[in-house]
């Protein structure tokens, strides 16, 4: 039985230590060190970023 997921694309999630709300867009399984997601943002200034975290440092908010 798979485990369940943290979150799911489009989940509307932040940073533990704060910053912008992003938009899960998907999982990512290129990491060894656990659970991770691909997630996007629109800065103040309207520029668009995509990065990768870890499940663990995520909360919904």
């Amino acid at each position: 039985m798979e485990a369940q997921k943290k979150f799911k694309p489009g989940d509307v999630v932040q940073l533990s230590s704060g910053g912008p709300k992003m938009t899960v867009q998907f999982e990512y399984f290129g990491l060894q060190e656990g659970e991770a997601y691909n997630c996007i943002w629109y800065s103040p200034d309207g520029n668009y970023h995509e990065k990768i975290f870890l499940a663990s440092i995520l909360f919904k908010p």
